[in-house]
């Protein structure tokens, strides 16, 4: 069931919503967190920038990039490092993103034929 903040986040006004492709460049998995950070986040940390909404672009096929109880997890190097050094990448962009005061959707991409 959805909660009345939910509910009430459909209709706000937004200024600026992006689809961001989190996984571009994928060689920058597996580095050090910060500076990977500093990338996704360079543009975002500009002042009087516009965005308020994220749309991350985090999925590929049939697997999981993040921890995960259902799906097999991925098989990409960079992200089995963190993932296996109990780095959860995909909570700290998310809340990375609301200590800049942004809203974080996740997008799952389906176009990978």
């Amino acid at each position: 069931m959805l909660t009345s903040n939910h509910i009430s986040a459909v209709s706000r006004q937004r200024r600026i919503l992006i689809q961001y492709d989190a996984a571009d460049p994928q060689e920058l998995f597996g580095a050090d967190m910060q500076a990977w950070l500093r990338y996704r986040f360079d543009y975002l940390d500009e002042p009087g920038h516009q965005v308020d909404t994220v749309f991350w672009d985090i999925g590929w096929g049939n697997c999981a990039v993040y921890p995960s109880q259902v799906l097999p997890p991925t098989r990409n190097p960079g992200l089995r490092k963190w993932l296996d050094a109990g780095t959860d990448w995909v909570r700290i962009l998310v809340n990375e993103s609301h200590r800049r005061g942004l809203e974080a959707f996740w997008h799952h991409r389906i176009s990978e034929v």
